[in-house]
């Protein structure tokens, strides 16, 4: 597999992961609408957040909330093409 095939794979891995993060903040409706509006309108920050994780999801999938640090610490590395979706 070539390097370039590589970083694809890796950028669409974590972009699946972030997104299916944002995915289980928009299905959980165990979180108030207080609560979960200012979260969807600022999801894109938390990627720059090293520690974020929301640890109050009740969510079936809510794994990848609780360890979002593992996917967004990931990011930084992203080659610059692929995270200019």
């Amino acid at each position: 597999m070539s390097m370039s095939a590589l970083v694809a794979l890796n950028a669409v891995c974590i972009f699946y992961l972030v997104l299916r993060a944002l995915d289980t903040v928009e299905d959980d409706m165990t979180i108030s609408l207080e609560m979960k509006v200012p979260m969807l309108q600022n999801f894109h920050s938390y990627l720059y957040q090293p520690d974020w994780k929301f640890m109050e999801s009740k969510e079936k999938d809510r794994q990848v909330l609780e360890d979002f640090p593992t996917s967004s610490g990931a990011a930084p590395y992203w080659d610059c093409t692929c995270s200019q979706v």
